[in-house]
């Protein structure tokens, strides 16, 4: 598919390693840190593991499609792509519009916030962000590939 397929595993890995490592690090500082468990916290851990699934699903995932196979979008790995690269992104994006209106209320609004956000709370509705994309990408593939 590429003229210089290394060209294209150079570019790809040098930013998987930094996603993967920054991620990973970011992760598991808040895991073990027992006063880093606070809302805010567990909506930015939960965004970290979505990118940490990008490094190490997504990313190799592209890298093996695109050096594999002459035509990407008829393969397996590129429907498994798709897949994983729709929950990932989805997920990504509105766990980034749950932090969002998390600080607009935690500026607005200092004291309902303390009473309202718990990170069991947040748990619950990035269980519910992730149900949402998977069962929105599923949806795609099945009906739009």
């Amino acid at each position: 598919m590429f003229a210089y397929p290394w060209i294209v595993l150079a570019l790809d890995i040098i930013p998987t390693l930094f996603t993967v490592v920054g991620n990973g690090i970011f992760f598991f500082t808040i895991w073990k840190t027992k006063s880093a468990h606070t809302p805010s916290n567990t909506l930015l851990a939960f965004l970290s593991v979505t990118d940490l699934l990008v490094g190490i699903i997504c990313q190799p995932l592209f890298i093996a499609t695109m050096l594999q196979s002459p035509v990407p979008c008829c393969t397996v790995e590129m429907m498994v792509y798709n897949f994983v690269f729709g929950i990932t992104s989805w997920t990504s994006f509105l766990c980034i519009c749950l932090i969002s209106a998390d600080r607009f209320f935690a500026v607005y609004y200092p004291y309902r916030y303390r009473a309202f956000a718990t990170c069991k709370k947040f748990a619950y509705i990035t269980a519910v962000i992730f149900t949402v994309s998977l069962a929105y990408t599923t949806i795609d593939v099945i009906f739009y590939e």
